[in-house]
């Protein structure tokens, strides 16, 4: 019965500066064995060279992943945050500017912003027949006060008018 194996051993240790891998493969035959010894010895610089390299690679890439991923960041905040408050800080200066027959768009967001927009909508719904109602109340007033004006001058000179006859039977 013949029996074979191999066996594949591999250390490494530095010494003076270098770095020396030591490989050693064993092949035992049942007559015979053998063994391979393969040495290489690398200075430690250029390890560290190839290292350096490697980090700087590595650093390149990090900041270029992170500035791609902050401006994804950027231009989400921009587009599902400030773009809607922007919006809605303009319905309210048109607002209170007193143009109430701005609308606002309707909203299926969830969220405060949704909220926000929601309660602007139903702001709006609401104040638009309180100052219709407004301006009926003060034209009806002012229509008021010209009918009270004209009769307080009909009064005036109807008192005038009296007082001159009731002046001229004083004089006899």
């Amino acid at each position: 019965m013949s029996s074979s194996s191999l066996l594949l051993n591999e250390y490494s240790t530095s010494i003076n500066g270098n770095l020396i891998i030591h490989k050693s493969l064993d092949i035992d035959f049942s007559s015979s064995s053998f063994k391979i010894v393969l040495m290489s010895i690398t200075p430690v610089f250029l390890l560290t060279a190839e290292i350096n390299e490697q980090i700087f690679v590595n650093i390149t890439l990090t900041v270029v992943i992170g500035t791609f991923l902050v401006l994804l960041t950027v231009l989400f905040v921009d587009r599902v945050i400030i773009n809607p408050i922007k919006y809605l800080a303009n319905i309210g200066e048109l607002i209170s500017d007193g143009d109430l027959t701005v609308s606002v768009k309707e909203s299926a967001r969830d969220d405060e912003i949704g909220l926000l927009m929601r309660s602007f909508s139903k702001m709006t719904n609401f104040l638009r027949p309180v100052m219709i109602q407004i301006s009926r109340t003060s034209q009806s007033f002012a229509r008021s006060a010209s009918e009270v004006a004209a009769s307080s001058e009909e009064v005036n000179a109807s008192s005038e008018e009296i007082s001159s006859i009731a002046q001229q039977m004083a004089k006899g």
